[in-house]
């Protein structure tokens, strides 16, 4: 009888133990958006008791280490939301409504797109609307429509801004490998001679309205095909193999195109540690099977979340992986995907802006990184515009203004800069701190980010040389939960060009403010 018991006893316990594991992988499997940070602890941030704190910051304006991407203060966009603000009520033109809410918005870098992507069909979307074909792009995606395309989006984003450049994520999932090469052609083709054969699609572009092809334009190889249906399981040999055969039919059509292939989503996840399989698999596979065919290497950051300089250990790790392996530093980091992640208020508040301001302001310092966009243009609770529920009418969030500031402090160079003061460490959790410095024909651009809540930041400046201080763009708000609606705009920017003649050598910092310095240098005498 006691043999019998400890059978049945071990029989549940065996049982119990394979549902769990079943339920385990079923849970893993079934983990997609929004699900980024499932399974994960996060901690509490901890407030200082004090109302100002000490920082010193040394800029040696002679060590130059790289230029100045204006690329990291790139956006993402969403084939779906574009449809709905991009487009006129009619859905048959760009809105110029939208043209005029975005009018001056710096877009030097944008991709098109997330996890619609994998469901969008671009051969549905061109031509005249009447013509295409209506499409469901994803889950959510209740109702298929007559879809805003690529022609549209790249209209809407040049005549924002002209000087735009383009990052397009290929439909790895629902097109083929010809409908993929029939994209570099449609968009990059003179219109002339047909690489691809049968259909000319870049005259088929000229008859959609956009007669010249889309320059220095990057082909993104999926998005986050390891998340989802099969996350952490998912074979790297199946993505090596899938972005192996778009390459070479792209390169038949444009034997000079650029791709970025995506390292694994959300690493953080403990779905990898429960699955057996190392995070790091994925983009070690790319970089020993396709180190020779790719330019850059894609993450998605979404940090508090984790603090930033958790994104920054898994961007170190990727950086250190691409030299190992291939024994350069040629393949560079995109940060494709990044913004703060979803909370109680609205990640286009104050609090959002700070974050994103803080982990674009480290990007700028870190070598590797020479492009990121901002999640996301019009999708989910990160936007940068978004239509009024009561009034009907566009508006923009403060992500545009904290773009805006942070273009006016993109140099040429960034020099080397360091902190020294409490929560300043950008290897430490608690940063909430940062000063990056860049050079200008004047002289030096500084960022500053102060996250602090009600502590500000009295600050001793070390430079090599002097000098004075000419211009100071500001944003800030009443709170950290301060956030621009359809009837008014709590996020605040300033500007002053203060008559400083004396060389700058104290500034006190705001708490909750993200500023730009313009500072120009004083000539030497004697």
């Amino acid at each position: 009888m006691n043999r019998r018991r400890r059978y049945i006893g071990l029989a549940f316990v065996a049982s119990a133990l394979c549902i769990a594991l079943v339920l385990g992988a079923a849970a893993a499997s079934a983990l997609g958006p929004g699900d980024e940070y499932k399974g994960v602890d996060l901690p509490d941030e901890v407030q200082p008791a004090a109302s100002v704190l000490p920082a010193v910051v040394t800029v040696d304006e002679t060590r130059r280490l790289h230029p100045a991407h204006r690329e990291i203060l790139g956006l993402s966009h969403h084939w779906m939301w574009g449809d709905r603000l991009a487009m006129d009520r009619e859905g048959h033109r760009i809105s110029e409504e939208f043209l005029h809410q975005l009018a001056g918005l710096p877009m030097p870098f944008n991709r098109m797109a997330g996890t619609d992507s994998q469901g969008f069909r671009w051969k549905m979307a061109i031509g005249p609307m009447e013509e295409r074909q209506e499409q469901k792009v994803q889950g959510n995606d209740r109702t298929g429509k007559k879809r805003f395309g690529p022609v549209e989006w790249i209209q809407s984003t040049l005549a924002i801004d002209p000087r735009a450049k383009f990052v397009y994520v290929f439909n790895m999932r629902r097109d083929t490998v010809q409908d993929r090469a029939d994209l570099v052609e449609f968009l990059t083709g003179d219109g002339q001679t047909n690489p691809n054969g049968g259909i000319n699609w870049a005259a088929k572009r000229v008859e959609c309205g956009m007669r010249d092809p889309v320059p220095d334009i990057i082909w993104s190889l999926g998005n986050e095909l390891d998340w989802g249906r099969r996350r952490a399981n998912y074979p790297p040999e199946e993505y090596v193999e899938l972005c192996r055969e778009t390459i070479a039919a792209v390169r038949a059509v444009d034997p000079d195109a650029r791709f970025v292939a995506h390292v694994a989503s959300a690493p953080w996840n403990p779905a990898y540690g429960q699955a057996g399989k190392d995070w790091r698999d994925l983009h070690r596979a790319i970089l020993r099977e396709l180190g020779d065919d790719i330019d850059f290497l894609d993450f998605h950051c979404y940090y508090y979340g984790m603090a930033s300089s958790k994104m920054e250990d898994y961007m170190d790790a990727i950086r250190d992986d691409t030299r190992a392996i291939t024994g350069s530093d040629r393949i560079k980091l995109l940060i494709t995907e990044h913004g703060m992640w979803m909370g109680s208020i609205p990640t286009h508040s104050l609090k959002g802006c700070l974050a994103t301001a803080q982990f674009i302001n480290r990007c700028l310092a870190r070598e590797e990184v020479v492009g990121a966009n901002y999640h996301n243009v019009s999708a989910g609770p990160w936007g940068v515009i978004y239509r009024g529920r009561e009034t009907g009418k566009l508006y923009t969030t403060g992500i545009l203004d904290m773009i805006r500031v942070l273009n006016e402090g993109v140099g040429d160079q960034v020099v080397f800069s360091s902190v020294k003061g409490e929560r300043c460490d950008p290897r430490r959790n608690d940063i909430s701190f940062t000063v990056t410095a860049m050079t200008t024909p004047e002289g030096l651009n500084l960022i500053l980010v102060n996250r602090e809540a009600d502590v500000a930041r009295d600050l001793t400046f070390q430079f090599q040389r002097g000098y004075r201080l000419v211009e100071k763009i500001s944003l800030s708000a009443e709170s950290l939960d301060s956030h621009n609606t359809e009837f008014q705009r709590e996020i605040i920017v300033s500007r002053e060009q203060p008559q400083m003649p004396e060389e700058l050598r104290r500034f006190l910092m705001p708490a909750k403010t993200l500023a730009t310095l313009k500072l120009k240098l004083i000539p030497a005498t004697g």
